[in-house]
Formats: structure tokens, C-alpha cells, sequence
């Protein structure tokens, strides 16, 4: 998740912070960073969108994309697109 680092710095939070915000583990926040893994929740991944304001697609920093969901289970649908897509 390359963006994740930037976005979090945009808020000034360290791992321990966001980790607190998303209910995630610090060490889990440093693996999502390093694209180590690459899965987040529906709920995770919706908390994070609302926590820095963002699309799913500037979460996961996919870009050029024009299509955006228009309710939360074209978002599901998309989000889990996303993830086979990076797998």
C-alpha cells in the first residue's frame, strides 16, 4: 500500500497512532507500508478512506482509474478486485 506512508504523514501520525485509529498492530501498519501485505479489511480499508479523506484508489495508489463505486457494495466488489489484482 505505497500511499499509506505518505497519507499518514500528511496527518503527522506515527505507525502506533494510525494503528490505534485503524484497530490494527503498529507491526502490522510497517508491513502494510513496505507492501509486505496487501490485505485490509472492507471496514479497514472504508476507515482509512474516511480517516484521510481519500478514494480507495489513492489509498491503494492505483491511478487513472474511472470508474468509482457508487455504494458500498460496488465498493466491497471493487476492493476485493483490487485485492485478487495484487495477489
Amino acid at each position: 500500500m505505497k500511499n499509506l506512508k505518505m497519507l499518514r504523514g500528511k496527518l503527522g501520525l506515527t505507525q502506533a497512532e494510525l494503528a490505534e485509529k485503524l484497530d490494527l498492530c503498529r507491526p502490522y501498519i510497517s508491513m502494510l507500508e513496505r507492501d509486505e501485505v496487501t490485505d485490509l479489511s472492507d471496514d479497514v480499508t472504508q476507515k482509512a478512506c474516511e480517516l484521510f479523506e481519500v478514494t480507495p484508489c489513492e489509498l491503494y495508489g492505483i491511478n487513472n482509474l474511472k470508474y468509482m463505486p457508487k455504494d458500498r457494495d460496488e465498493l466491497e466488489r471493487f476492493i476485493e478486485v483490487l485485492r485478487r489484482d495484487y495477489k
